[in-house]
């Protein structure tokens, strides 16, 4: 397991990078995965809140499901257990599509349900799925307790 603080320093340097990249010619798709953990670990921060853990299996289902979306061409929520490994308390779900994955951030604060979610003191782990269609990101985070 990587020590949080190593972690932490990880993700600011494939923040910075992928903003660096933005103003060329946008990101990867694992680096706007990571964009969306750091816009949402921020936002807890700046609420005096715990930052979340990433989580493979979230990660791998919302990667799936944000392709879901992009092969639909619309949102919908996933049933939110599937592909979630036991003993969870709690699951929450935030789907949406921008430009880019600041814009749905900003998207997701500005909805009161959304910033619920990533505001929620319950939740420990996180995981995104971005993937682009068309010049549209479908971004899907997954939380859970």
């Amino acid at each position: 397991m990587t020590h949080p603080r190593a972690a932490r320093r990880i993700l600011a340097i494939l923040m910075a990078s992928c903003l660096a990249l933005v103003a060329m010619a946008g990101c990867s798709p694992e680096q706007d995965r990571t964009s969306a953990v750091i816009f949402v670990n921020k936002e807890r921060a700046a609420h005096g809140l715990r930052g979340l853990a990433w989580s493979d299996d979230l990660g791998n289902k919302a990667q799936r499901w944000a392709a879901v979306l992009a092969d639909r061409g619309t949102l919908a929520h996933s049933v939110l257990s599937d592909g979630v490994a036991p003993g969870w308390r709690a699951i929450g779900e935030n789907v949406g599509f921008g430009s880019n994955v600041k814009v749905v951030h900003d998207g997701f604060m500005s909805s009161a349900v959304h910033r619920e979610a990533i505001l929620n003191r319950t939740y420990r782990s996180i995981g995104t799925g971005v993937v682009e269609r068309g010049g549209r990101l479908y971004v899907v985070q997954v939380f859970k307790a």
